[in-house]
């Protein structure tokens, strides 16, 4: 086995000779890598097909699925690529994707491939058009008090978009210190959904009058219901992680890892809160329409 770098973790995993697994490290960086961001591969293990030379091998790139805007999708579909690229030498490229359903909307994205030996291979995301791929979902945005941190909730998914990590990770920061009260109010929602002690829950209200989100935190990790854990971890607490690591003392690189973090828990605790609480509403409903019958 070799080890490989996970495309967003940064963690090296070990990956055995396998196209199939391969080829889901590509489309995972086609779909969601930021610009910047690097992919690195054993050659053996990319998909690839023969040309009309049978000494040369072509990468063979999947099928992605992306948001379409088109009229007749409104929503995600498959996205198809017919560009060769050989796999024997470095080169840079342009991956021309379009849509499978309307055959209008097209998404390009530029890359590098460079080959530091004849084991393995880098792919560099170098830019992509459109620009800019908005990943922060409406209901996350409205639950924001404030449009002035909807806003700036959206720069710093602007910013990470296009790799820069330091400042992605400052405004997201903001954001969430901003909107500590928020999200204690909506813990405190589902604290009363799952009947969890009075005590408990007062103990967690004091906590919105600290200073700080890890103030908060570090005041209350204890009592997050495990219904908003995420595979056996605290979320709260994988935020609170993030956000106590100083930027000032890691590199762009890193700090973009940082924000893919935040972005991605926070939007799943938010979402999780908002379906715990909407799933409690609807069963106490047809409760209620059972007990009237």
């Amino acid at each position: 086995m070799r080890k490989l770098g996970n495309l967003f973790d940064g963690a090296a995993v070990a990956i055995p000779p396998d196209y199939e697994r391969a080829n889901g490290f590509l489309k995972d960086f086609i779909e969601n890598g930021s610009i910047g961001k690097e992919l690195h591969l054993a050659t053996a293990t990319i998909p690839s097909k023969s040309g009309p030379n049978t000494s040369i091998r072509y990468i063979n790139f999947p099928s992605v699925k992306l948001d379409c805007d088109n009229e007749n999708c409104q929503g995600q579909t498959i996205f198809d690529t017919s560009i060769d690229v050989a796999i024997n030498h470095p080169t840079f490229f342009h991956l021309h994707y379009k849509c499978r359903h309307c055959r209008e909307k097209v998404f390009v994205y530029s890359l590098s491939l460079s080959i530091p030996d004849g084991d393995n291979c880098t792919f560099k995301k170098i830019g992509q058009e459109p620009r800019f791929r908005c990943r922060i979902p409406n209901n996350v945005l409205r639950c924001l008090s404030e449009q002035s941190d909807r806003e700036m909730l959206l720069k710093g998914n602007e910013l990470e978009e296009l790799g820069f990590g330091i400042g992605a990770f400052v405004y997201y920061r903001r954001v969430v210190e901003n909107q500590r009260t928020t999200l204690i109010d909506l813990l405190i929602s589902v604290m009363k959904q799952e009947n969890i002690a009075s005590e408990t829950i007062s103990e967690v209200e004091k906590c919105k009058g600290l200073v700080s989100f890890s103030a908060s935190i570090d005041a209350i990790k204890d009592m997050i219901p495990r219904s908003l854990y995420i595979s056996g971890h605290n979320s709260f607490l994988l935020i609170h992680r993030a956000l106590s690591l100083g930027v000032h003392q890691y590199e762009e690189v890193k700090c973009l890892e940082l924000s893919e973090t935040i972005r991605k828990v926070l939007i799943h605790l938010v979402l999780r809160m908002k379906e715990l609480t909407k799933e409690t509403k609807d069963l106490q409903a047809a409760i209620t329409k059972l007990n009237n019958l």
